[in-house]
């Protein structure tokens, strides 16, 4: 089977029989899109799970598995973050943290309250 994916970044959009023309395929695509395409012929798919292939990349023209932090991202975002994304995403407080705060807030109010 024949891999297609984005030489930018390992990302496979396709999978083609050995007989298939990825150009043709994709000839009513952009031409910057088809630009970045490049096809990788793989023979043993057997260890694959095709319906995944979100969760595999092509590096060095080598089909490898994502890591766990990318697979959980997409799985939870639906796409791979950005640094600054995944920085923001350990500075977001926890449901805890936000709960506390919360309740604190609701304390506070009812002080405030009795106080006037």
């Amino acid at each position: 089977m024949n891999f297609i994916y984005c030489k930018s970044n390992g990302k496979i959009v396709a999978i083609l029989d050995e007989t298939q023309d990825y150009l043709v395929y994709f000839r009513h695509f952009p031409q910057n899109f088809i630009d970045d395409l490049k096809s990788i012929f793989v023979e043993n798919i057997n260890d694959i799970d095709i319906r995944a292939l979100q969760y595999y990349k092509i590096i060095n023209n080598e089909l490898i598995k994502r890591s766990q932090q990318e697979i959980d991202e997409i799985q939870q975002y639906g796409k791979l973050l950005t640094d600054s994304e995944r920085t923001l995403n350990k500075l977001k407080p926890s449901h805890e943290e936000i709960q506390k705060a919360q309740n604190t807030i609701e304390i506070l109010t009812l002080i405030q309250e009795v106080i006037q």
